[in-house]
């Protein structure tokens, strides 16, 4: 072979190639159009739609994102307010306690000095009734007594006057006295 032929041949393998690549040009025109139509439908129909459909999910979670920060933050702030209520609840619960203490503890001095009182009045009428039944006692034992004497003496003078007789009288007055 040739040179001419070789090249030849060459050339008639690249027209070949070329062809089959690109057999026609208005079919691969068609071909690029398709594919344009092709990718603007997939952009319409499914990128824009599945972009919107992001960007409102975006949205959405950072708009939870928000209120869940803005539900902590009001959580934080009840539960905050909630300790302070519960800690001035606690004081003035020990408040009143101690209140109640220094009241029941008041009344209890009062009722006690009351009672101590009372005790007292009680005891002074007692020591006076015992003072007066004492005084009455006295009285009576001393009228008893005298009456005795005057029973003994009288009693001395009607009889004889010796010292057996004078104890014999004496006791029998005694007796008498008990007996009374």
């Amino acid at each position: 072979m040739n040179s001419f032929s070789l090249l030849l041949a060459e050339t008639k393998w690249e027209d070949s190639v070329f062809e089959a690549l690109i057999p026609n040009i208005w079919v691969f025109l068609a071909h690029i159009l398709a594919s344009i139509i092709l990718l603007i439908f997939i952009i319409y129909f499914a990128w824009k739609p599945t972009k919107e459909f992001m960007r409102k999910r975006k949205d959405v979670i950072q708009k939870e994102i928000e209120e869940a920060k803005l539900n902590r933050i009001e959580s934080e702030k009840e539960l905050k307010e909630t300790r302070e209520f519960v800690q001035r609840t606690n004081e003035e619960y020990n408040a009143m306690m101690k209140n109640a203490e220094q009241e029941s503890e008041e009344l209890k001095k009062q009722i006690v000095g009351s009672a101590n009182d009372d005790a007292k009045m009680i005891i002074d009428r007692a020591n006076q009734e015992v003072t007066k039944k004492h005084k009455e006692m006295r009285l009576t034992m001393d009228k008893e007594i005298s009456d005795a004497a005057i029973i003994v003496a009288e009693e001395l003078l009607k009889t004889k006057i010796d010292k057996k007789a004078n104890s014999k009288l004496i006791d029998s007055v005694i007796e008498d006295i008990k007996k009374n």
